[in-house]
């Protein structure tokens, strides 16, 4: 599969990606947070901002949808071969937190000025992006393995 390819699937699975994963967690995270026996879909403070929950919620899940499509799809940086993988990554991370932060304070995930809470969610989100690096490494070097296998392999039966 060609680059083009790659990054147009990747980046189908991360809008749904995006939009159940940001949803999980901004309901989990708001409804904790604020704790009055309510589940909250979206932040009260981006309803404000758009009117109308149901709005809100469409926009939420749209904007959502974009920056896990752009996350996902930003891998493409670990098939240029000529890349390091400390190069990829670190690129893929300044592409990754930027994309939050743009994201972040539109859906109001983030506060100007409201540092503590600033700093919980980017930990989480600095978490999460190790946590699923992590597992695509192991995935990465678990395929290499299984290749170099299956070359041995060849070589033994020649």
């Amino acid at each position: 599969m060609d680059l083009k390819n790659k990054f147009i699937l990747k980046f189908s699975i991360g809008f749904s990606l995006g939009i159940i994963i940001c949803t999980i967690i901004t309901s989990v995270i708001t409804t904790n947070m604020i704790n009055d026996g309510n589940t909250y879909i979206c932040d009260p403070g981006f309803i404000k901002m758009i009117g109308n929950e149901l709005a809100a919620f469409i926009i939420q899940c749209i904007v959502s949808g974009i920056f896990g499509a752009l996350c996902l799809s930003s891998n493409i940086v670990y098939e240029l071969e000529d890349w390091s993988i400390l190069k990829a990554t670190i690129t893929h991370f300044l592409i990754v937190m930027t994309l939050f932060f743009i994201t972040g304070f539109y859906l109001k995930w983030l506060y100007p000025k409201n540092y503590i809470m600033n700093g919980i969610i980017i930990l989480i989100m600095v978490i999460v992006y190790i946590f699923i690096w992590l597992i695509q490494y192991i995935s990465y070097k678990n395929e290499i393995k299984r290749i170099n296998k299956k070359i041995k392999k060849k070589k033994k039966k020649k």
